[in-house]
């Protein structure tokens, strides 16, 4: 046995175990958690120990849906009416990015993602097998790879995008080019990205579901998502909802993965549930964005399949911390709700663990602490406040306090495949100084190059920017 966590407090998040576990010892070998059970059962003694006395472990947390290459351009695209959020305020600063910012933003990104728990992140973005193989694979995570299809040859002001099935053949061709790759690459997976109903040809789309039937992989698509893409569906196919043309050409189907769906109605979420349709809920970005909750307590209680992401910095997030999103889901439900006891801690952190794991397709191998399953742990300090006092005689009060502590928790150990990412508090895979001081260079310069296109986009916020303006800034103005 390679590892043995000892006598530590262990929430697995499987169906037969759903409760806490004290006392409690996990034996991993090559990777794979072979032993959960006391401490004096142990089949053989490990060959290292974690002392579990003060620790909370859990599966590591499944950071369902990201954008991490965004993340330099946060604090630019936030308090703006949903209209102007993609074209107005992030838009001028994406489109002055090079590789080496989104490179350094996903660095960025990634450590706050470990620093959080997370183990597995599912990575949304173009020509994305350069950003795993430069930063992800580097920084020890387990990622899904979703390359981004887009067909949008042209945004006219007003009027419907120009969809053109030649701009994005270069993304179907990096695609299938991706999931060949990951065949050989341990820890990697993959699913294609049309990026939304709005962003892409309906022969596009019905060719990706053609692949996918025949392949058995998935789709993760943008749906549901706010104003802009309704309006226009509505243009292009005389739709009211971007559900009502998935159920017109039959792609109400579980191959299909949807993020965020708040655009959705009641009955159009149920029926997606019901067909086994994953939802993926990212709280903060979407609370930023559209000043909406995302449904993920009412897709649960349709019987549906949800998982969470930190989608973009530039949102309502700010960052990758996905025990923040955690904590914002849990509190927003229940102000959606009006009900206190809407989607509870322990619902919430399934979620976030085996619930993503399912809605990606890999809860055969993670989302759960148990035997024959990969060792992707996260273990959590119990001594330090906001955990800390975590006492068990009662109930899961651990559970509850990492729930409502978010960011303030603190990793002790997170293990990737058996391998230690973080060791006693301290990131292996990555140095966390030099990753934020290259992060805030390029951004420092970003900026100055985006200043005056982000100024004279004409955004809500790009004009409380101006001199003498609430958001004003003396370089920017001057």
């Amino acid at each position: 046995m390679d590892l043995g966590i000892i006598d530590a407090t262990v929430w697995t998040a499987s169906d037969e175990r759903p409760g806490l576990l004290t006392d409690t010892t996990i034996g991993i070998t090559d990777g794979e958690i072979v032993y959960l059970g006391d401490r004096a059962s142990l089949p053989t003694s490990p060959r290292r120990t974690i002392d579990g006395a003060d620790l909370l472990v859990i599966p590591g947390l499944v950071d369902a849906h990201a954008h991490t290459g965004l993340r330099l351009a946060a604090g630019i695209a936030q308090d703006v009416p949903e209209i102007e959020w993609m074209t107005h305020a992030l838009g001028p600063v994406t489109r002055e990015m090079d590789d080496d910012d989104r490179i350094a933003g996903a660095r960025l990104g990634v450590l706050e993602a470990i620093q959080s728990g997370v183990t597995t992140v599912a990575e949304y973005a173009g020509e994305v097998r350069s950003l795993i193989e430069t930063v992800h694979l580097p920084a020890g995570l387990r990622v899904v790879g979703i390359e981004t299809i887009n067909e949008v040859a042209a945004r006219p002001e007003g009027d419907m995008y120009e969809l053109d099935r030649g701009v994005g053949e270069a993304a179907r061709q990096r695609a299938e080019a991706l999931f060949e790759w990951v065949a050989d690459v341990p820890r990697c997976s993959a699913m294609y990205g049309p990026q939304a109903l709005d962003m892409v040809t309906l022969e596009t789309m019905d060719e990706l579901f053609e692949r996918a039937t025949d392949t058995g992989r998935r789709l993760c698509i943008h749906l549901a998502q706010g104003g802009r893409e309704r309006r226009q569906l509505e243009a292009r196919y005389d739709v009211s909802s971007a559900y009502e043309l998935l159920e017109a050409n039959d792609w109400v189907d579980p191959r299909l993965v949807a993020v965020h769906a708040h655009g959705a109605t009641e009955t159009a979420r149920e029926r997606m549930a019901t067909a086994g349709v994953p939802l993926i809920g990212c709280p903060s970005s979407i609370a930023g964005i559209d000043g909406i909750n995302p449904p993920v307590a009412s897709y649960l209680a349709h019987g549906g399949t949800a998982g969470i992401g930190s989608d973009q910095a530039p949102g309502g997030g700010g960052s990758h911390t996905l025990l923040n999103e955690i904590r914002q889901a849990w509190l927003a439900a229940k102000l959606t709700s009006g009900d206190p006891t809407t989607l509870p801690v322990w619902e919430i952190l399934r979620v976030a663990t085996i619930g993503g794991a399912r809605a990606l397709g890999i809860d055969d191998i993670v989302g759960s602490i148990e035997v024959g399953k990969r060792a992707d742990i996260a273990c959590f300090d119990l001594t330090t406040s906001p955990l800390a006092p975590s006492p068990t005689s009662i109930g899961a009060t651990p559970v509850a306090n990492l729930v409502s502590a978010g960011a303030g928790a603190a990793v002790a150990y997170l293990l990737i495949d058996g391998e230690l990412v973080i060791n006693n508090g301290y990131v292996q895979t990555l140095e966390p100084i030099a990753v934020e001081t290259d992060a805030i260079e390029r951004a420092d310069n970003l900026h100055d190059r985006a200043r005056r296109a982000w100024l004279d986009a004409g955004s809500s916020l790009a004009d409380a920017s101006t001199e003498g303006g609430p958001f004003t800034s003396d370089d920017a103005a001057h």
